[in-house]
């Protein structure tokens, strides 16, 4: 299972207290290289755990990030559909 790096862990840990607090949208800014699939791939678990179980999408401007977010959500243990190539 992969282990987030701090920033990585901080990032996810401030979205989710902000989305907990509020309705508005929140917005994470990493620079490139920082893991930003990580992030949202321990997002989207930390969501589908505490929405009870909910379905989570994750949409993304092109195939590569989307691919690239669904391999990094089954590295920590995610369970997602199977993925679809073109």
């Amino acid at each position: 299972m992969l282990k987030p790096r701090f920033y990585q862990q901080e990032s996810h840990d401030a979205a989710i207290a902000y989305m907990k607090q509020y309705t508005d949208p929140c917005l994470i800014s990493l620079p490139m290289g920082a893991g930003k699939s990580i992030v949202v791939a321990m997002l989207a678990a930390s969501l589908h755990k505490i929405s009870g179980g909910k379905r989570v999408l994750c949409l993304c401007p092109n195939k590569e990030l989307t691919e690239q977010n669904y391999e990094k959500y089954i590295s920590i243990g995610g369970k997602a559909s199977a993925k679809i190539s073109a």
